[in-house]
């Protein structure tokens, strides 16, 4: 009699997954507000040719990292995302990786990618492009207009990537988009040269 039970039982749990299987395939589920595994988000890659503009793809992408553990959404330490994004950046020259972004998915682990670059924009302003990247899914995550601010305003631009992206993100992972992308909470971006003092400390450690 166990032995038909458990027949029985397990019957039912197969046809039960086959279900949810068909339903998952035709759209009855809705699935889009899942994201797999945690974020990390890579250095931004400096395009303006300029070299002084190299730390502030660093800056970008440590200050988006922040704002998301500030809003509690699962993600990379920046100290252990800024080491792997090197690492790959190391592979793709040697001819090693192919997809930087599903590279640094695979070091760390993480489900979602945000990436991005730096260029120069008409007149004397920088522009920003950001890549959020369901590496899973193979997919993009939304869609964020480039964002662009005067060059002395580096702070400022950093501070609207950080809302624009943590708008898109947070209700993914059940937050409030504006409470995720407040400003007045997270804090205000530092400025170039207290970063840049930042970053000898860290590296004379």
């Amino acid at each position: 009699m166990r032995n038909r039970n458990s027949f029985r039982s397990s019957v039912v749990d197969f046809a039960f997954l086959l279900l949810l299987g068909v339903m998952l395939a035709v759209g009855g589920c809705d699935t889009t507000a899942s994201i797999p595994g945690h974020v990390v988000v890579a250095e931004f890659d400096n395009r303006t040719g300029d070299p002084s503009f190299d730390l502030l793809g660093s800056r970008v992408g440590h200050w988006l990292t922040h704002a998301m553990q500030h809003a509690a959404i699962p993600s990379t330490p920046w100290e252990f995302a800024i080491q792997s994004w090197t690492y790959v950046n190391e592979q793709a020259e040697a001819g090693q990786v192919a997809d930087r972004v599903n590279a640094l998915a695979e070091e760390t682990g993480a489900g979602v990618v945000i990436s991005g670059a730096l260029f120069f924009a008409s007149g004397d302003s920088l522009e920003v492009r950001v890549d959020l990247t369901d590496v899973p899914a193979g997919r993009t995550l939304g869609a964020i207009e480039p964002l662009r601010a005067p060059r002395e305003s580096q702070s400022e631009l950093i501070s609207q990537t950080q809302q624009r992206v943590m708008a898109l993100l947070a209700p993914m992972f059940g937050e409030q988009p504006h409470d995720a992308a407040d400003s007045d909470e997270i804090g205000y971006p530092p400025t170039l040269e207290a970063y840049r003092a930042y970053r000898e400390g860290e590296r004379a450690v």
